[in-house]
């Protein structure tokens, strides 16, 4: 699967975010984890979810005509799941706690999760970066004259 090129790609991930967001407002009542922003400040998953999603559907838009930065979008929504799961109050699939961290904190059985998505960000990442190493090589490569090119300029080193 060519990700980045094919525009029918873009779709199935687009109709994939569609799907993602219908599944977190159906979770909503059901799921009661919190992402916790700051020490005051917290946002329900689900919350946290639909709006990664809605993103995601946004920049399958964007990645039919740009590609590169619709892979570097989605490589930072990636990285913001990872984060995101990480960032997860202690809820009901959490797991027991494997290592205590300060007071509040503690890391989760479940918590080595997090390297999926971000593994996902960084593929994209690479991706994304690849892309624009071709495309700046592409363009930067040497330059091809025609024969009336090539004959127009032997005749101005000739003359000159």
């Amino acid at each position: 699967m060519a990700v980045g090129h094919d525009r029918h790609w873009w779709d199935k991930l687009r109709v994939a975010a569609v799907l993602a967001v219908a599944a977190g407002v159906v979770a909503r009542p059901h799921f009661d984890a919190m992402v916790r922003l700051s020490r005051e400040r917290r946002m329900p998953a689900t919350t946290v979810f639909i709006l990664l999603s809605m993103a995601t559907v946004l920049v399958s838009l964007v990645g039919r005509k740009h590609p590169r930065l619709a892979l570097l979008a989605l490589s930072a929504l990636s990285f913001g799941a990872s984060a995101s799961w990480l960032a997860l109050t202690e809820n009901r699939f959490s797991g027991p706690v494997m290592a205590t961290i300060g007071r509040d904190h503690g890391v989760h059985l479940t918590d080595p999760a997090a390297v999926v998505p971000a593994a996902v960000g960084l593929a994209l990442l690479v991706k994304a970066l690849r892309l624009t190493l071709r495309t700046i090589g592409a363009t930067t490569g040497p330059v091809r004259t025609t024969g009336a090119a090539r004959a127009t300029s032997a005749a101005g080193a000739a003359r000159g």
